[in-house]
């Protein structure tokens, strides 16, 4: 039981904020427009799905598709 008094007077006194959130990483523009491209619903068939792979392509050369 004396542990415990302890731990919460320790609580008490502690001088760290407490952690409201996480910091994300803010999105680039780019890449917010590039999301709005694809609907997560549907189910592309292969030959939609390549075409939108290459329009949504981040780097800036021929990447292969698996």
């Amino acid at each position: 039981m004396q542990d415990l008094r302890y731990i919460s007077s320790f609580r008490a006194t502690s001088n760290q904020q407490p952690v409201t959130g996480i910091m994300m990483a803010k999105r680039s523009k780019r890449y917010l427009i590039l999301r709005e491209k694809i609907d997560k619903n549907k189910q592309y068939t292969p030959l939609e799905a390549i075409k939108l792979v290459k329009e949504t392509s981040n780097s800036h050369f021929d990447e292969s598709i698996e």
